[in-house]
């Protein structure tokens, strides 16, 4: 790592109230460092764009069975995403769900995406767990959870339904509401638990979301089906929860979600079963702006209140195949460039350069509890994306500039210059939740019922 010195930047970071003011940056030891005499390299910005890394906190990088969607969509390889991430300027993604089950393949796939680093949610199976939430035993449930977390190397917990429904007579005494789950969650008073993440099926604003500082919402533009859930998404947000919302471009792209009965049966698709409440829908579909996914996204951004803890994401499996986040940028920094569908959606909000470094920086590193990442403070990760934007570029410059980066700095380790890659490797870490259990405690539960399920064969690689 060398000692660099980035000067002419025109700064952006919520955290220190920059808004594009001219300033420079020391980076010593991975890290953002105090100002210092003897640079071993020197970057002159020329007043360019400088923002933190970005971080994308929805990216189903490696779903259960995602492997069968490959036979219905063309899918670049994971060196490929690693690149489109770098050219993007990000420097971590969150893949949102696996199981215990699936969590060694995930990892697996996730090593190999060059470049970036990675994280990954395990899911909180209500089969397995609910007999824990139905008679209250909520330390029972915290063991098992941090159990679930260190097995998985997982950095955050995942409801995929917030209620369990059997359809089998023999089987229906294990039901359980989601008002049940969602009020015994509430209460876990266990810090390293949090976030709870839900999976922002369509209604799940049925039940109210008690402690929402204790939850997080994925994929929240799948929940806004009705004005009532619109209404309720906000009161969550204004309470504290957070939530991260993909937004459509208006094509084609692969869908990955829980079942919806508003999937047309005549787009092509499959079932699959993942271990989950239910098996997942994959299909292909293009999303214009007036369908219910896309509107529901663009209307609710256009309407929330800039406070709330909110990422923003490309929607879809990799952001409507891993590129979509410039084009997006591009129409929400300039009102001129989008679409004439968005422009109905999407018309009295600005959105400048400062809101996508907190809605695309700041509120994911928060939300997935990675305090030293997402801003420009001293003591940050030296995570730096440099974008060849300047004051008067029309919206055709700064989109291209979003999706190629003039320069992107992570670890501490120039990854591109000028806009080429370097050559240089930087690490492209898997980041776990540190949990202190005793994992042997998961044995003789539900969740490990089967001889074959013991631990020692689920657990994945510790790669820190």
């Amino acid at each position: 790592m060398k000692k660099i010195h980035i000067k002419e930047a025109r700064l952006f970071d919520p955290v220190q109230q920059l808004h594009g003011e001219i300033g420079d940056l020391y980076l010593a030891e991975g890290k953002i460092s105090r100002p210092f005499d003897d640079p071993q390299q020197v970057i002159d910005a020329g007043g360019r764009a400088v923002l933190a890394g970005g971080i994308d906190p929805y990216c189903m990088l490696a779903a259960p069975g995602q492997s069968f969607a490959h036979l219905i969509s063309d899918f670049p390889s994971l060196e490929e995403i690693g690149q489109m991430y770098a050219r993007l300027g990000y420097v971590h993604l969150h893949h949102p769900f696996t199981t215990l089950l699936s969590a060694g393949l995930v990892h697996r796939t996730s090593e190999n995406v060059p470049m970036i680093d990675k994280s990954t949610g395990v899911v909180l199976a209500l089969r397995d767990m609910g007999r824990y939430i139905k008679s209250g035993k909520i330390d029972e449930f915290s063991l098992l959870a941090r159990a679930l977390l260190d097995l998985s190397g997982a950095l955050r917990l995942f409801l995929s339904s917030p209620h369990l429904r059997h359809k089998q007579r023999h089987y229906i005494q294990k039901n359980i509401s989601a008002k049940k789950v969602l009020g015994f969650l509430a209460q876990v008073d266990d810090p390293a638990l949090f976030p709870f993440t839900l999976w922002a099926v369509p209604d799940l604003f049925k039940s109210e979301i008690l402690s929402a500082e204790r939850f997080h919402i994925a994929g929240l533009g799948m929940a806004l089906d009705s004005g009532q859930a619109v209404e309720q998404a906000g009161r969550f947000l204004e309470a504290g929860g957070s939530a991260d919302l993909g937004l459509g471009n208006g094509r084609e792209q692969l869908m990955i979600t829980p079942p919806r009965d508003s999937i047309p049966q005549s787009l092509p698709q499959l079932s699959i079963d993942t271990g989950l409440f239910s098996p997942l829908h994959v299909y292909r579909e293009t999303m214009s702006f007036d369908k219910g996914l896309t509107h529901a996204g663009w209307s609710f951004l256009e309407q929330a209140d800039g406070s709330w803890p909110l990422s923003l994401s490309a929607s879809g499996p990799g952001g409507g195949q891993y590129g979509g986040m410039a084009e997006i940028a591009a129409w929400l920094a300039d009102p001129e460039a989008r679409p004439p569908g968005l422009r109905q959606l999407f018309t009295n909000r600005d959105f400048s350069l400062y809101d996508l470094a907190r809605h695309t920086r700041l509120e994911p590193a928060r939300c997935l509890g990675l305090p030293d990442m997402g801003h420009l403070q001293i003591g940050a990760e030296a995570h730096i994306a440099i974008y060849d934007i300047v004051p008067g570029m029309d919206t055709k410059q700064m989109q291209a500039a979003l999706s190629d980066c003039w320069c992107l700095i992570k670890d501490g380790i120039p990854v591109r210059e000028e806009g080429e890659f370097t050559g240089n490797i930087p690490p492209a870490r898997v980041r776990r939740r540190e949990v202190d259990v005793d994992p042997s405690a998961i044995v003789n539960t539900d969740l490990l019922q089967n001889s074959t399920l013991r631990s020692e064969h689920l657990r994945v690689n510790d790669s820190r």
